[in-house]
């Protein structure tokens, strides 16, 4: 319960830093308001209480179902009173199954794009790629580590080739200066357009070296 409502709180935080709107976030599960009781809808309203303490003028709510969450009738139904429900823009997946399973469902059936992964809880904002992303992925993941480094250093992940194959190693970015080397494609993606960002808002710093990724797509 500690650890999914601190999940909740951090990504809130994600919320308004990508989007630049208020998180109004929906503790999920199969039960709203107590339609079920069990053991794994305890473990959300135990949840639910401590976010609560961890960020008292947080808008969040639940124990609520996915669609008690999204649907305004519905949420109006189930939830009467509630402030979040029908009204949410940031689901809290009870364990990583469900979550796995929904997005992947919405992205393969729904057509929607998914952007990440998002690591959140550091100190410092650290991203991490898999050696097949494309160079889509990079860029959506350089604009997002920068966004969440809008106050301090971001620390980019690049991908590196050499003889014996491909290796990741961590290079340090300054939000002022992420412009140079995505210019050319960071205009054009979706996070570009969601914040208003044109391209002359950021660079990436390769630490005197040329990203190979992008150096492939001719960048």
């Amino acid at each position: 319960a500690q650890a999914l409502a601190e999940i909740a709180v951090s990504t809130a935080t994600s919320c308004k830093s990508f989007l630049g709107v208020d998180a109004r976030v929906a503790m999920l599960s199969f039960s709203t308001k107590g339609s079920a009781s069990h053991e794994d809808c305890d473990k959300v309203l135990e949840a639910l209480e401590i976010a609560k303490k961890l960020a008292p003028g947080l808008q969040i709510d639940g124990e609520l179902q996915a669609d008690a969450a999204l649907l305004p009738k519905v949420g109006e139904k189930k939830a009467p009173g509630s402030a979040v429900a029908g009204k949410a823009n940031t689901l809290i997946f009870p364990d990583l199954d469900a979550g796995n399973i929904g997005y992947k469902l919405v992205e393969r059936v729904a057509g929607a794009e998914a952007v990440g992964p998002i690591v959140q809880g550091l100190a410092k904002p650290v991203n991490d790629l898999s050696r097949g992303c494309s160079v889509e992925d990079v860029v959506n993941v350089a604009a997002i580590t920068a966004l969440q480094g809008a106050h301090g250093v971001a620390r980019v992940v690049r991908v590196d080739q050499s003889p014996i194959g491909r290796s990741a190693r961590s290079t340090p970015a300054t939000y002022t200066g992420l412009y140079n080397h995505v210019r050319r494609i960071f205009a054009q993606t979706s996070l570009a357009r969601m914040r208003g960002y044109g391209a002359g808002r950021f660079s990436f710093n390769t630490a005197g070296g040329r990203c190979p990724v992008c150096e492939g797509a001719g960048l």
